[in-house]
């Protein structure tokens, strides 16, 4: 037993030289890979799906939906750095604008200031030079933070929004389903029989589409583990998976995955061997067999994790 870690043409490269007498992934059955390996019989049927984040639009959600742009350390910094100056500002302006008989009421009011500030509801004119530099200071930092804020609250009410038109394929082939998500928004694994799909179908330069001088105007990602990250960080609105996979990895992470659209691209996955292997037939019957009792369809069920939820396909 010898576990490789490479792309097909590396798996096509052993079995022809003789080092490995077959090859057992989630490999897929194309014509193209039959010039240079041979197949077993299928013994899993499949298609792909789209995968994207599980959108929950909940009163909670909504009402605490305005956190969303920044994370929690940006939100606990920004309150620290509130605080911070308030208590500077008071020191500094204590004897002057927020002149009182307590600190505490000094501290107030330079917070209520502050607050204020950075809402852009204030106009706040120091006394000391200390004070001078301090507003200053603070007004920079709130000019950089509300701007931060506003970009990202765009950024992410659209890509939300992108998120729940999203209904699969159509919004990205033909343009149904009044979607506006693009190839560039989607994360594909390259090198597979995905992209080669993709680049096939959709974008028509297969076998010679050529991204060496120029990015592919999909997201690449490397790894499935790679792709399911970028859906969940918001960098992806989707990616794309074999069905098995795609079905593993929902209930991998359940409730945060979901699958969309309709299953498309039917192929299979085979056991791969050198050309003209003579230990194919042999296995092909046991394959057959294994079908026919039905230890395939329970074998999915069985690799599932065990905090295994419903999927939610959407067309």
């Amino acid at each position: 037993l010898r576990i490789v870690n490479g792309s097909f043409d590396d798996v096509a490269t052993l079995l022809a030289s003789g080092e490995t007498d077959m090859f057992i992934d989630w490999i897929t059955v194309m014509a193209p890979r039959l010039d240079v390996v041979s197949f077993s019989s299928s013994y899993f049927d499949l298609g792909l799906l789209f995968v994207t984040r599980r959108e929950f639009t909940s009163r909670a959600s909504l009402t605490w939906g305005f956190f969303s742009p920044f994370s929690t350390d940006l939100w606990v910094a920004t309150f620290l750095m509130v605080l911070m100056t308030a208590l500077l500002l008071s020191l500094f302006e204590g004897r002057h604008e927020f002149n009182a008989n307590y600190a505490s009421e000094r501290f107030g009011r330079a917070l209520y200031s502050v607050v204020a500030l950075l809402m852009a509801q204030l106009a706040h004119r120091p006394e000391s030079f200390e004070g001078y530099l301090l507003s200053i200071s603070w007004l920079m930092f709130c000019l950089i933070i509300t701007a931060s804020y506003t970009a990202n609250l765009a950024s992410f009410l659209t890509i939300q929004k992108q998120r729940e038109e999203f209904s699969g394929l159509d919004d990205l082939v033909r343009g149904g389903g009044g979607s506006n998500v693009g190839f560039s928004s989607i994360a594909i694994m390259v090198e597979t029989s995905i992209a080669e799909y993709f680049h096939r179908e959709a974008l028509g330069c297969s076998p010679n589409c050529d991204f060496s001088l120029m990015a592919p105007p999909y997201i690449p990602c490397h790894a499935v583990d790679e792709c399911i990250d970028m859906v969940l960080n918001g960098t992806a609105i989707a990616t794309v998976l074999d069905s098995p996979i795609a079905d593993w990895y929902v209930n991998l992470h359940c409730g945060k995955l979901t699958t969309r659209g309709e299953l498309f691209f039917p192929q299979n996955y085979g056991i791969a061997f050198a050309k003209g292997s003579s230990l194919i037939p042999e296995l092909d019957i046991e394959i057959v067999r294994l079908r026919e009792n039905g230890y395939m369809e329970r074998s999915e069920l069985d690799v599932l994790p065990d905090n295994a939820c419903g999927l939610e396909t959407s067309s």
